[in-house]
């Protein structure tokens, strides 16, 4: 299985890799971006099962990128991880599978991947 983890401030996608034991739920490979044309190409090139992504970045909208995502891909899940909470755009984008408010917690965020693997190997 691969994931994608995108945000544009490297701890943040540092954090989340230590925060999960990807292995024990099968993910062998973890790409990492730090904006959507970065992290178009790696959906292109190696088709992430999973995207975990934030949605506000330095000079781009996030959004964009995940629509993208599920108009090409609809079949790669897309945790959504923000800063804000009430994000109504979100329902527009049809393979979001949760979304996790900043800062991200170790239980919160296993607990979401955990069930998103439990999808995808259905």
């Amino acid at each position: 299985m691969k994931i994608l983890i995108i945000d544009n401030e490297q701890h943040s996608r540092e954090a989340i890799k230590l925060l999960v034991n990807w292995c024990s739920y099968g993910i062998k490979e973890i790409f990492e971006a730090s904006d959507s044309l970065a992290a178009e190409k790696i959906t292109i090139e190696k088709r992430p099962h999973l995207i975990i992504s934030d949605i506000e970045r330095h000079n781009e909208n996030g959004l964009l990128f995940l629509l993208w995502v599920s108009y090409n891909y609809p079949e790669t899940l897309i945790i959504i991880t923000t800063g804000h909470v009430g994000l109504n755009v979100i329902k527009h984008i049809k393979n979001v599978f949760g979304v996790i408010v900043k800062p991200v917690d170790q239980e919160t965020i296993v607990k979401m991947i955990v069930k998103a693997v439990n999808v995808v190997k259905k």
